[in-house]
């Protein structure tokens, strides 16, 4: 399963901090290393930080029977840890693997975002 966060000019994001990323194509598309993985029955757009806002994702995991969560990702800090604490908090068991994690911002809230994990929601490996 991926996700993919596009902005909005009437985004939350824009609305409040003024930032314009990932609007354009250029920053929002898709790695050339996984496009051939995606299908547009497991590739779930968002909008906002948190994958679970509508239930189409929740729905897919509950129809396969999937009860552990693997999770990679940008943004170790936000969608990261908020997708760790949306699907703990739907049953999910959590598993981050740190390898493929990072922080587009900083390392230091990469570390953090681990830790927290970690500490509250699910391994760290």
């Amino acid at each position: 399963m991926f996700t993919q966060y596009l902005n909005r000019l009437n985004s939350q994001f824009v609305k409040f901090f003024n930032w314009r990323g990932f609007i354009d194509k250029k920053e929002n598309d898709l790695c050339e290393e996984i496009k051939s993985f995606i299908s547009k029955n497991n590739l779930f757009k968002k909008y906002t930080y948190g994958s679970f806002v509508d239930d189409k994702l929740l729905k897919i995991l509950k129809k396969n029977k999937i009860e552990e969560v693997y999770l990679v990702g940008i943004a170790t800090e936000n969608c990261v840890l908020n997708f760790a604490r949306d699907a703990f908090d739907r049953g999910f068991k959590i598993t981050v693997l740190k390898n493929y994690c990072l922080s587009d911002s900083d390392k230091k809230l990469h570390k953090a975002a681990l830790k927290i994990i970690k500490n509250n929601i699910g391994e760290v490996k």
